[in-house]
């Protein structure tokens, strides 16, 4: 379990203790990890586990590290890419897009895919509640 302060720190943890897949991190011709993971803070947790995991299978396996070249949200999950991957790894990185569709990106609470905001997004209720509520008050401002 992350604490806050290391979610704030979570970008600088994953590339000190993952630095194994990050190698060409800084090289935006080969990685777009040069922008960090591309989501909210709710899924954190999930891309630590995920590190863990990968990094467990590569150990067990005794295969070579690959490369992560994007951690984004997309359409209300979690995108992962990595270069080169096999089989297996692809099997470990769907398990994780499947639980990101029921986790919050914002909290990391129970979440549920909500597609009814102008674009997709995976959200807790209280967090889907307060989008609709500054949604709805912008609108009111601009249609005055």
């Amino acid at each position: 379990m992350l604490t806050n302060e290391q979610k704030l720190d979570f970008h600088k943890i994953i590339f000190t203790e993952f630095s194994q897949f990050f190698k060409n991190r800084n090289d935006p011709r080969q990685s777009l990890m040069c922008f960090g993971c591309e989501c909210g803070k709710g899924w954190y947790e999930l891309i630590y586990d995920f590190l863990n995991e990968l990094n467990k299978y590569c150990i067990d396996n005794k295969i070579d590290f690959p490369q992560i070249v994007q951690i984004k949200e997309k359409f209300a999950l979690i995108r992962i890419y990595v270069e080169p991957t096999t089989e297996e790894i692809f099997d470990i990185i769907s398990k994780y897009e499947k639980i990101s569709s029921e986790t919050c990106e914002e909290c990391g609470e129970k979440g549920e895919v909500r597609e009814d905001l102008g674009y997709i997004r995976t959200l807790c209720d209280k967090h889907y509640l307060n989008y609709n509520k500054d949604r709805l008050k912008k609108y009111k401002e601009k249609h005055k």
